[in-house]
């Protein structure tokens, strides 16, 4: 009689990283796709607030009106836009921010200042291929 040898090989580490990297790298280009409608479709373009005159200068720009995202003048807030990936308590979270303090008093606006949304709009614009990002196929 024939003898035959099977050899049985634990793999369930190797498959966990796998999946712990896959799921990394989707949550990693949903947050870039957001970042990106944040620094490419909402602080960009022309606004329809007041025109002010830069000082110092003759120049002068449209600010945003409430509610418009911010008007870009220096583009200080623009390229504070950052975005990266952190794990708290075994959980991958996504983050995607600026470090300026008036960003947030933009975005939610304050006692003296109506909202001027740049961060959700820009989420909402690109849901669709935020989702996409997070639900597609992990492992081919």
């Amino acid at each position: 009689m024939p003898k035959m040898n099977i050899t049985v090989q634990n793999n369930s580490k190797q498959v966990i990283r796998m999946m712990e990297d896959a799921q990394e790298d989707r949550l990693l280009e949903a947050i870039q796709e957001w970042h990106a409608g944040i620094v490419e479709d909402m602080l960009v373009g022309e606004r329809s607030g007041r025109e002010y005159r830069i000082p110092g200068s003759t120049r002068t720009y449209r600010a945003s009106r409430p509610g418009e995202a911010p008007a870009t003048v220096t583009g200080r807030l623009r390229s504070s836009y950052r975005f990266r990936v952190t794990e708290t308590g075994g959980n991958k979270v996504g983050e995607v921010g600026s470090p300026l303090d008036y960003a947030l008093y933009l975005e939610k606006g304050t006692s003296r200042m109506a909202p001027r949304p740049h961060v959700l709009p820009a989420y909402y614009k690109r849901e669709s291929s935020i989702k996409s990002a997070l639900t597609r196929e992990w492992l081919k």
